[in-house]
């Protein structure tokens, strides 16, 4: 039935839950490699793109209320090789909300996107780099995405935790829902 409703061409990991104690049932649907005709599996990683922002932050408050980072603090204090014009302007606050004025450095810069692409996802720190460009507007006065502002997040929380993104991340926000849905 669920493969009925997603179409024909969907493939993905499909994760079901009825009832309040009920166990989750995980399914896999399509292919993974279609040149290859590689079946999706259930540990199949797959791009999550934008859905990223709401990870980073739920990682990013589940730090300020364990008081190891204010929303209003300028994010100098966490990464201090940050240029001056970012690092002491712009807030966490600013970076959440997409009000930073950071540009999208990461696909504007030239070469960015060659650069960019060799680098890995768990690689934040390094793509720091795309944020040394001038600010599009004053913090706090405009609003872009800026998937840049994104990696300063993700730079922050390996710094403040000690740990890679990913670990950080599954710490602080993926076990919520370990908790909650399996």
């Amino acid at each position: 039935l669920v493969a009925q409703h997603l179409g024909r061409g969907f493939s993905g990991v499909v994760m079901l839950r009825g009832g309040n104690t009920s166990a989750a049932t995980v399914r896999a649907y399509g292919l993974r490699n279609a040149e290859r005709r590689l079946p999706v599996e259930a540990a199949t990683p797959f791009p999550i793109g934008s859905i990223s922002r709401w990870i980073t932050a739920v990682a990013v408050l589940r730090l300020v209320d364990q008081d190891k980072l204010d929303l209003d603090e300028p994010v100098g204090s966490y990464l201090p090789a940050l240029p001056l014009h970012i690092a002491d302007v712009v807030t966490l606050r600013h970076l959440l909300s997409d009000t930073s004025g950071i540009p999208n450095g990461v696909m504007e810069e030239p070469g960015a996107d060659k650069a960019a692409a060799g680098l890995k996802p768990a690689q934040p720190v390094a793509a720091l780099q795309f944020a040394s460009s001038e600010l599009r507007f004053p913090p706090g006065d405009g609003w872009e995405v800026s998937p840049t502002g994104w990696v300063v997040l993700a730079a922050i929380i390996e710094r403040v935790t000690g740990t890679s993104y990913a670990q950080a991340v599954d710490r602080l926000a993926f076990h919520l829902l370990r908790e909650a849905y399996c």
